[in-house]
């Protein structure tokens, strides 16, 4: 097997359970918790915060071709969103999707643009 394959891969892995924990302890938390609206609101902008930082680190560290990433950060967070939001459907919830991915999107984006720079 291929070193260069087989980094990419535990890469992948990585980034996988980082976004687990990232969906379940966080996008989890934030849907299913009992609290106050504002509460929850803060609760979703500090899991949208550390989804663009784990998304800047990652295009830090992997500067070439960081969107293959993005759907192993943000799959878990994802999946629970669009199970709870099947039970119970809220508008906010579909903003809290886009916003995730987008934020993803921007980290890694930023991240690696980052990294580029730091070359020249």
């Amino acid at each position: 097997m291929n070193t260069d394959n087989k980094k990419s891969k535990i890469s992948y892995i990585v980034v996988l359970i980082i976004g687990a924990l990232l969906g379940f302890f966080g996008v989890f938390n934030s849907v299913f918790s009992d609290g106050s609206t504002y509460e929850r609101a803060i609760t979703i902008l500090v899991i949208l915060i550390i989804y663009a930082i784990a998304g800047i680190i990652i295009g830090f560290i992997k500067p070439i071709k960081p969107m293959l990433y993005l759907p192993w950060l943000d799959i878990t967070g994802l999946v629970l969103l669009l199970y709870y939001m099947y039970k119970e459907f809220n508008v906010l919830y579909l903003v809290y999707f886009i916003l995730i991915l987008l934020i993803s999107y921007l980290g890694l984006k930023t991240g690696s643009s980052f990294m580029h720079r730091k070359k020249k």
